[in-house]
C-alpha cells in the first residue's frame, strides 16, 4: 500500500473526465516524446514505465485544468 499511495494523484490525473486531445499533447509535451491513449496496451503500468511519475506534478495540474474545463 505504502508503494502504491504517491502514485495515486497520477492515477487521478489521468482518470479526469474533461481530459482530451489537446490534454494529452501537453503531457506528451512534459514528457519530450509522444504519449498516446490508445487501445487495450493503454495501463497503468504501463504509463508507470513511460517514466509519468518522474512529471506527476506537471500532469496533476494538466488533469486539475482538464476536469475544470470539463
Amino acid at each position: 500500500m505504502d508503494e502504491f499511495k504517491p502514485k495515486v494523484p497520477l492515477l487521478v490525473a489521468l482518470r479526469k473526465q474533461g481530459l482530451e486531445e489537446r490534454h494529452w499533447k501537453d503531457i506528451s509535451n512534459v514528457m519530450g516524446k509522444k504519449v498516446e491513449k490508445k487501445g487495450d496496451g493503454f495501463t497503468f503500468e504501463r504509463i508507470l514505465e513511460m517514466g509519468l511519475m518522474k512529471h506527476v506534478d506537471e500532469i496533476v495540474q494538466i488533469g486539475e485544468r482538464a476536469g475544470k474545463e470539463y
